[in-house]
């Protein structure tokens, strides 16, 4: 299948983006990928809504196969323990159709994982620019990798 397609702005998503991908009726999933904070969350949210499918956060979906929040999870075990349960998560996801999912910032990073993307979905890759993601991310203390 292997179809991407970048967006500029969370806010210009289409929804037939599926079908124009060759996921008619959404017979595929849909995977949102880009940096922190460029919206994959929202935007998965308003297109899930939008298309009347379910909507799966993979960071969600970690914290819960972990016990324990992103942030704890890179505090207490490290950020390789987090990318294979973030492995193991998207793999899981992989067989399921009409689904929206927004993935951890690093996943589309990961050759294998994005080649398995392309092949079974649709990947859509937000982008932001760099003062806009740190000004979204504030200082919450939930982004890791911003962390001291």
């Amino acid at each position: 299948m292997k179809k991407e397609r970048t967006e500029t702005s969370p806010g210009t998503v289409p929804a037939d983006s599926a079908a124009a991908a060759g996921c008619p009726g959404l017979s595929c999933p849909v995977f949102l990928g880009g940096f922190m904070a460029s919206g994959k969350t929202t935007v998965g949210r308003l297109l899930a809504e939008r298309l009347g499918v379910p909507f799966l956060d993979t960071d969600d979906l970690v914290e819960r196969l972990a016990g324990l929040s992103v942030a704890e999870l890179f505090a207490r075990r490290g950020e390789s323990v987090f990318r294979a349960f973030e492995a193991e998560v998207v793999k899981e996801l992989l067989p399921l159709r009409s689904v929206v999912v927004a993935l951890g910032g690093g996943v589309p990073t990961n050759r294998e994982l994005r080649s398995l993307l392309l092949e079974r979905g649709f990947l859509a890759m937000l982008s932001v620019s760099a003062p806009t993601a740190l000004f979204r991310a504030g200082t919450s203390g939930s982004r890791p990798l911003l962390d001291p």
